[in-house]
């Protein structure tokens, strides 16, 4: 069973997924979310003291030639139970544990997830840690950076890589325009 898995989905199994879209697909899921984002206007309403003062429809406008955003990044937590403590190595075994999968910021043991989100309707690469990683420790150990880099050598949108968009708390990369930053 398990060289079943092993030979027939690799590519799911090692974090290498995202490699059967892109570069292939990246124009076109570049495309789509250009034309959602320039299709679509933002309703704007302006209260003074609980009264509206002024409401205006706001539309975007990108050059799709500079446009670079071909995906979504998002790290989120997976609750799961306490971690069991009946295992054969018992001295220490348990605290190990219970350190590995327990987020002092969240108070909740469980494991976090780093999704990439194509908007072709596929999740492109999923990577899965311990839940005390914060998002910049995930994005480290999953080499998601790097990986993309290889993906798409050679090519360049406006003078820059093609990038995934992502929150304002990862790091500055080659391959992320966090949420704020010039499209």
């Amino acid at each position: 069973m398990v060289d079943h898995l092993y030979y027939n989905f690799y590519n799911k199994i090692s974090g290498t997924s995202l490699d059967q879209w892109i570069p292939r697909y990246l124009d076109r899921c570049r495309i789509l979310i250009h034309n959602a984002l320039c299709d679509a206007a933002i309703g704007e309403t302006e209260y003074v003291d609980g009264n509206v003062i002024s409401r205006r429809l706001i539309r975007h406008y990108f050059q799709l030639s500079t446009f670079r955003i071909f995906a979504f990044l998002d790290d989120f937590a997976v609750p799961t139970a306490r971690p069991a403590s009946g295992a054969r190595r018992t001295h220490g075994f348990a605290h190990d544990i219970q350190r590995a999968f327990y987020s002092g910021y969240l108070r909740q043991h469980g494991l976090k997830a780093q999704v990439v989100y194509l908007p072709i309707g596929i999740i492109g690469s999923v990577f899965i840690t311990e839940l005390r990683q914060n998002d910049n420790g995930v994005q480290n150990i999953s080499g998601l950076n790097n990986y993309i880099l290889e993906l798409v050598r050679g090519i360049i949108i406006g003078g820059l890589y093609p990038c995934l968009f992502c929150d304002g708390i990862f790091r500055v990369l080659a391959t992320r325009l966090m949420r704020g930053g010039k499209i």
